[in-house]
């Protein structure tokens, strides 16, 4: 059946596994003539599609639908001509149907074997080709069709190694066949640039009308074969320092951008980038009117870079400041460093802004250097750099060229050239301070030696408030969100909608501080008015700073939790054993625990507790799409996470290990990080706090985590389990489980514990009388 009748077929709602079967019953018929010569009239097709095995109504109809289409193609309705020979010897005869009864023998085939076919198509038809199929030259023409290098065989249709991997992953036919219809990438490479992720992939399958959990990791995996082939296959990228900043910038090569900058400024570190950054962004701010020019210059001057950080973030500001150097780049300008020599048009300018925007709004990069992420760190350095491009003014690419044209920018180690643009002389320094020549960089040095303005020796303007999570100022009294759990309640009662409304209003009318303090006491302008007063030098000693708060992924719990204990059918109290297939456990955000949890916690938690000599594994890995994985050694197990399975009650991590010692050890050090928890039937988490007695189903109990703080409620309901499942068998075990738990003689569950256990004998007996 060629691609033709195929795509004829599924055009009238036939699937897959029909055609399979149609092809099977009837091997003759190959082509659209096939199927119209097929038959003479409907009732003939309809007798036809029964001897195919359709059986159904609608089957039936679709294929004389079919029939009819493909008549209409084949022009079989044509009026008959004259059966006289041809010029070549040939008689036109009028094909049969399969299903009619001849009223006579057919007359005898006047068609020469093929070899005579082959020496007539040799001499005697040399010049009259009328007597060739058609079908034949379209049916080539589309079995070596191509689609990205790809071949393809049925038309309509995706690549057929495509369709080969996605039935090779586990997809059904019919699957394949939705895919088809639904799918935009037509071939392994476009699908292997349709999505980013694995879960990229799956939310993909799922738009593509394959709702199936299983089928769409299957989907999943055939993306990740087609992107590991794209990435084996895809020829060396040309080398970055013959590629211009435009087109790394929009191949989002953030770190070859970083790369090329440093090779064209002459500098080592990555850091030393931003005077440059940030003064074509505040000359850029001038054309676009970011900068309001009602206000005051001294207030306006270093305002833009701290607004677009607030509003974006760190990482969004960072794309926004590479494609600002792309703009300078195409325009001439960074051979000079500083702002570009010519003009860019409109187009041009407009084109790489909205380019730009777009980024912003994706934030889809990662931090190619941490210098940038924090521009708060550089910002006295920078505002002189600043001012000079805002007293520039509106409507002008170049400075007026009356200025000198040459000079060097302070704390930069950035030369302007003689033909380059001009700027005005640098400002003289500060009082009680001088030029220092420290290589090719002219720092502000205070004369007793230290250096202003320094990050490490500067308190934060927001003080308790701030909410940076790598703030480097000095946070002498430290920060709500680093406080006890008290304080951080108190914080979220107070973010009400009103509330958050109006701390994002003062976050984005007064996005950096205008002023800070040193600690030696100096001021670099009057404070304005903050929630509490200023910390004196003793605040300092005895508050901690930020720095030294505790991360989440470094929390430890005090004590080790013990291995879970069972009471058995008989009364006695003993350790659960595993059943050879692992131990479930939940891996959760201690703050959050209803969060996802990703590679990078499980990584972090891992190192940490490595750091601690706690566990002795590899570095967590991604195993499979939504699978992450921690080895401990040959033949010691493994760890396995689920990030898709959190919140369930199974479980989103397991143990995988058939020894119950390994599993034991495994188990006791993984446990002493609270991001780790049993998981299961009976077992405490943050996802279920109560206590619950489970029984298996050879009889025994299963006893929840108690300690000395569970509330008597859920004591109660334990001992009353245990009594209503053994009676007076389990009394002794559960007597002796709740001292191995820590409750002392004196503790108030010992009363419930005899009252637990009262015989009703008596009173059921007066109630049978």
């Amino acid at each position: 059946m060629d691609g033709f009748l195929r795509a004829l077929f599924l055009s009238k709602g036939f699937q897959e596994e029909q055609l399979d079967t149609i092809e099977a019953k009837d091997k003759d018929l190959r082509s659209v003539n096939d199927l119209a010569a097929g038959a003479t009239s409907e009732d003939d097709a309809r007798a036809w599609s029964e001897e195919l095995g359709l059986s159904g109504r609608v089957q039936k109809s679709r294929f004389v639908q079919a029939w009819a289409e493909a008549r209409t193609q084949a022009n079989i309705g044509r009026p008959a001509q004259s059966s006289a020979p041809a010029a070549n010897g040939y008689v036109d005869v009028a094909p049969a149907s399969k299903n009619a009864t001849p009223a006579e023998p057919p007359p005898a085939p006047v068609d020469p074997p093929r070899a005579v076919e082959r020496y007539v198509e040799e001499e005697d038809t040399q010049e009259d080709w009328s007597w060739v199929k058609v079908s034949r030259p379209v049916e080539t023409r589309v079995a070596l069709s191509y689609i990205d290098g790809e071949p393809v065989s049925r038309p309509g249709g995706v690549s057929d190694l495509l369709r080969s991997s996605f039935r090779t992953h586990g997809l059904t036919s019919i699957e394949v066949a939705q895919l088809e219809q639904m799918l935009e990438a037509r071939s392994r490479t476009a699908l292997a640039v349709a999505a980013a992720t694995p879960e990229g992939a799956m939310r993909l399958a799922r738009s593509c009308g394959v709702h199936s959990k299983v089928s769409q990791e299957n989907f999943a995996k055939a993306w990740h074969e087609a992107a590991a082939a794209m990435v084996a296959l895809a020829p060396g990228p040309a080398p970055t320092e013959k590629r211009s900043l435009s087109e790394l910038t929009k191949e989002k090569d953030f770190e070859a951008c970083t790369k090329a900058l440093m090779q064209k400024a002459n500098v080592a570190r990555p850091k030393d980038l931003l005077p440059l950054l940030r003064g074509m962004l505040e000359h850029l701010a001038v054309q676009e009117q970011l900068v309001s020019s009602e206000t005051k210059q001294a207030k306006s001057k270093s305002k833009v870079l701290p607004a677009l950080a607030s509003l974006y973030g760190a990482e969004a500001l960072e794309c926004w400041l590479f494609c600002i150097a792309a703009i300078y780049e195409r325009a001439g300008g960074l051979q000079f460093l500083v702002v570009p020599s010519v003009s860019l048009s409109m187009d041009e300018q407009s084109q790489y802004t909205m380019m730009a925007m777009g980024l912003l709004q994706q934030q889809l990069l990662q931090n190619a250097f941490s210098a940038i992420s924090q521009p708060n760190a550089f910002h006295e350095q920078l505002a002189t750099l600043g001012s000079w491009y805002t007293n520039a003014p509106h409507g002008s690419m170049m400075p007026p060229s009356s200025i000198a044209p040459c000079g060097t920018i302070p704390d930069s180690g950035y030369t302007l050239a003689s033909g380059g643009p001009h700027l005005s002389a640098p400002p003289p320094p500060p009082p009680d301070t001088f030029v220092k020549k420290d290589g090719e960089h002219d720092t502000f040095v205070k004369k007793d030696g230290e250096h202003d303005n320094t990050p490490s020796r500067i308190e934060c303007r927001f003080g308790r408030r701030c909410t940076r999570k790598d703030c480097w100022f000095l946070h002498p009294r430290g920060r709500l969100m680093d406080s006890s759990p008290q304080q951080s309640r108190s914080r979220e009662r107070s973010r009400s909608p009103k509330c958050s409304r109006d701390s994002n209003m003062r976050s984005l009318s007064n996005p950096r501080p205008p002023t800070r303090r040193c600690l030696d006491g100096s001021l670099n302008a009057a404070w304005a008015s903050d929630d509490s007063p200023l910390p004196g030098p003793e605040d300092e000693v005895s508050k901690p700073s930020a720095d030294t708060a505790q991360k989440p992924h470094d929390l430890l719990r005090d004590t080790p939790v013990p291995w879970p204990r069972v009471i058995s059918s008989s009364g006695r109290l003993k350790d659960v054993k595993t059943d050879g297939h692992g131990w479930a456990l939940h891996f959760l955000n201690p703050n959050f625990p209803r969060m996802a949890v990703t590679l990078d916690d499980l990584q972090a938690v891992i190192l940490f507790m490595k750091k601690q000599g706690l566990v002795t594994c590899e570095k967590p890995q991604l195993a499979s799409p939504g699978v992450l994985q921690v080895k401990f050694g040959k033949g010691a197990g493994n760890l396995q996470v689920y990030p898709g399975s959190t919140g369930r009650s199974s479980g989103n991590a397991r143990i995988n290990s058939s020894k119950q010692e390994q599993v034991r050890s495994i188990r006791s050090a993984l446990l002493r990080s609270q991001w780790f928890h049993d998981a299961g039937a009976g077992r405490v988490s943050p996802l279920d706090v109560s206590l619950q007695v489970t029984q298996t189903l050879d009889g025994k109990l299963l006893l929840p985590a108690i300690t000395p703080s569970s509330r008597i409620v859920d004591l109660k309901t334990v001992l009353k389990m245990v009594a209503k499942k053994l009676g007076e068998l389990g009394k002794a075990a559960i007597k002796d489980y709740l001292q191995e738990c820590g409750l002392h003689d004196g503790h108030e569950v010992w009363p419930h514990l005899e009252a637990a256990f009262v015989s009703n004998k008596g009173r059921g007996k007066r109630k049978a009388q």
